[in-house]
């Protein structure tokens, strides 16, 4: 018996991101784990080079799962095949280091679980702390805040002395009639930010600004904006509008009441719309080490959003795919579902100032915002209008939403997607089922009804 030498590659760039649920969700074949002879096992992963390392990641994954039984007997593995006592102990207790670190983020002790991540990462390097010990502690953070039952939400708060401020420099400012100087989006994946940016640029050209806000070089990181008041010190007959971004992955935004001048645009889409499209993203992340070997770094996908730059990175994905870990889609639409329901809890609530909009609905609700407030004093000029005209005839012409699902610009997702479909429709028949707040079925329901499962 014998492992397929990809999944080595797999637990070596798990381990080297410090992937622990990843690892964990490497099966090795039950009857092999239960079996009491070790050759079973040796048989398994003796055909890697770096066996005892190997061996002993999987069981620290195992671990920090509470699989002991079969944590014990990869670790007699790990020591057979030379790995030394005190470095496989070191590395074991670096779990409960990881434990603790995430018991100090569920007391809002970020400092303290950073201390604590850090030194995690010094165990499991033999003692020295590695090169990349910031981003391998910020990674595991990451994926601990994930886990936690409640995110916290006081890690970003609200300035109340800015809403102030604001609401003294716009006296009689009326949300329905008057150009907002902010426009806060919250989104899934792909749900139509830079659709809008487009456009908004066109409309108000120099005097439009789009943060990427975690992308952002030196982004104020504040709620609202702190460059918000910047369209108004513009003047008169100059109008603009800042727009920023939020994805609020750790669900750590705050939820206050939009004051004079600012608007919330709640974006939404077809739930299996937003897991396939996010898992494709999943995909550009998992090979992000390939990436950058290949000068395609992740950021710049990211932060510019270059279309040359993607259609370079769709190619070596293509060339250099990495084959998806066993039990690894499962878990991960288990997380997902998971958090885009606690996003539908946490924003998709009517409040004023506020549209919850869904993709296919954008050019519409881009129109009608822009229309009811140009014209009249202070209003768009006359370039300006043009631009919304030519946006609309645009639109009629153009948007065309993503039709099929389980299609990707990288073949090998593309197959992933086709030949896992099940798995994603029972993923959204779940969220249809535990759906409180009655946002989601009918995105779901309008591209994918029942019978599509």
């Amino acid at each position: 018996m014998t492992a397929d030498p990809g999944q080595f590659d797999l637990i070596r760039a798990a381990l080297a991101r410090g992937d622990w649920p990843s690892l964990a969700e490497w099966r090795l074949p039950e009857a092999t784990l239960q079996d009491q002879r070790p050759d079973m096992l040796t048989a398994l992963l003796q055909d890697a080079p770096d066996r005892a390392h190997l061996a002993l990641a999987l069981a620290v994954a195992q671990a920090r799962h509470g699989a002991q039984d079969k944590a014990r007997r990869l670790l007699t593995l790990a020591i057979g095949w030379g790995c030394p006592r005190d470095r496989a102990a070191a590395a074991l207790s670096s779990g409960a280091l990881d434990a603790l670190a995430e018991a100090a983020l569920l007391a809002r002790d970020e400092g303290g679980a950073g201390v604590l991540a850090r030194r995690a990462a010094a165990l499991l390097a033999d003692g020295a702390t590695p090169p990349d010990a910031d981003r391998l502690a910020a990674e595991a953070l990451g994926r601990a805040r994930a886990r936690l039952p409640h995110p916290p939400t006081g890690r970003h708060a609200a300035s109340a002395p800015h809403l102030a401020r604001l609401a003294e420099a716009l006296p009689g400012w009326q949300a329905g009639r008057d150009m907002p100087l902010l426009l806060e989006t919250k989104s899934l994946p792909r749900s139509g930010l830079h659709f809008l940016e487009s456009r908004l640029s066109r409309v108000f050209g120099p005097g439009f600004r789009f943060c990427e806000w975690y992308q952002e070089p030196g982004c104020c990181r504040a709620f609202p904006c702190r460059l918000t008041p910047l369209p108004q010190e513009q003047g008169a007959g100059h109008p603009g509008l800042r727009m920023v971004k939020s994805h609020d992955f750790d669900l750590t935004d705050p939820t206050y009441a939009p004051g004079p001048g600012i608007h919330r645009l709640i974006m939404l889409r077809d739930p299996l719309m937003i897991l396939t499209s996010w898992w494709a993203l999943e995909e550009l992340g998992r090979h992000g080490d390939i990436l950058k070997a290949h000068d395609v770094p992740l950021t710049q996908i990211y932060f510019r959003h270059d279309p040359a730059l993607l259609a370079r990175a769709y190619r070596v994905i293509e060339a250099r795919f990495r084959p998806v870990a066993p039990g690894a889609l499962e878990a991960w639409l288990d997380r997902r579902s998971r958090f885009v329901l606690d996003f539908a809890r946490k924003w998709c609530v009517p409040a004023p100032q506020t549209d919850i909009v869904g993709y296919d609905a954008l050019p519409g609700w881009l129109s009608g915002f822009l229309r009811a407030r140009s014209g009249g004093a202070g209003g768009l000029g006359a370039e300006a209008e043009t631009a919304i005209a030519a946006i609309e005839a645009e639109a009629a012409r153009d948007f065309r939403p993503r039709a099929d699902p389980f299609q990707s610009r990288i073949r090998q997702v593309s197959d992933t997607l086709s030949g896992r479909q099940a798995l994603f429709h029972a993923a959204c028949e779940r969220l249809r089922d535990a759906d409180d707040t009655g946002v989601l079925t009918p995105f779901w329901s309008q591209a994918h009804g029942a019978g599509a499962a």
